[in-house]
């Protein structure tokens, strides 16, 4: 049978694990009740575009960029008083490692996040998935080798299944 080339290499690449796409990581968070500017400078020192919140060990929520300007600026708020808590996306819904990334750009894609937490069993914060590595990670995937996702290595003749 004649191999179907690169036509399921992507999806069973793209089921990797987040785990084995994200290096360990500084996590940017800050506590329950940290200030919005506080967060915020947190997002600049980490060049981060969100900070985790956290309660303890525990995620309460994420702040984003989108958080601060919609919440904060839009409606004028002072960053020094109001607490990242009172603008934060509470309870985001989060990833865990063993997780694919495919469920991860589901998430992104079907509500528009640009950032997802990915805790461990315990609900502590470990890692984030964010656009930037979801991009290099399907360009890993697209750019690879053509011959890689032969389901029928060695079988160089090609075959028209139709379609267009």
């Amino acid at each position: 049978m004649a191999p179907i080339r690169g036509l399921f290499s992507p999806v069973r690449t793209i089921e990797t694990t987040v785990h084995d796409v994200l290096a360990v990581c500084i996590v940017p968070s800050v506590g329950l009740q940290a200030s919005v500017g506080e967060a915020v400078a947190v997002m600049r020192t980490e060049k981060a575009s969100c900070v985790l919140v956290t309660e303890g060990d525990e995620l309460r929520g994420i702040f984003t960029e989108r958080d601060f300007l919609v919440r904060v600026a839009a409606p004028g708020l002072p960053i020094a008083q109001t607490r990242v808590s009172e603008v934060m996306t509470a309870n985001p819904e989060t990833l865990q490692q063993p997780d694919s990334v495919a469920h991860g750009i589901h998430l992104m894609a079907e509500h528009g996040y640009r950032n997802v937490p990915i805790v461990d069993s315990a609900g502590s914060p470990v890692a984030l998935l964010g656009v930037p590595e979801v991009v290099d990670h399907l360009d890993a995937i697209f750019s690879g080798d053509e011959d890689e996702g032969d389901i029928y290595p060695g079988d160089d003749d090609w075959i028209d299944i139709g379609g267009g």
